[in-house]
């Protein structure tokens, strides 16, 4: 009784540190320990997937991680991004820069 107890603590334990450390694109959807985020990008123009993608946070600091996503704006290159994780719920172009943070103009 005692091995199969230590063995369900130690397969949560694992559970718990995968979801904390590990980033992939559909277990960051269902990872309750992370909020929706908005973050801020520049994507390259003529194209439709956005792909290993710089992001930073409204403060300016740059993402532990680059986002993959899929869009279309021949004018804009500037997208602010709703996200949870490496999971990207939904991107908006910014055509007034004037809406642009302006710690992540600094840092572009």
């Amino acid at each position: 009784m005692k091995n199969v107890l230590i063995s369900i603590a130690v397969i949560v334990i694992a559970c718990v540190l995968f979801l904390a450390f590990v980033r992939l694109t559909y277990v960051d959807y269902f990872n309750p320990f992370l909020k929706k985020e908005t973050s801020y990008a520049v994507v390259p123009l003529g194209t439709q997937t956005y792909v290993d993608i710089q992001a930073y946070d409204e403060s300016g600091e740059p993402l532990k991680y680059r986002l993959n996503f899929g869009g279309y704006d021949a004018q804009s290159d500037h997208v602010k991004v709703i996200h949870k994780g490496k999971y990207v719920f939904e991107i908006e172009y910014i055509h007034d820069l004037s809406k642009w943070p302006k710690e992540v103009k600094k840092k572009e």
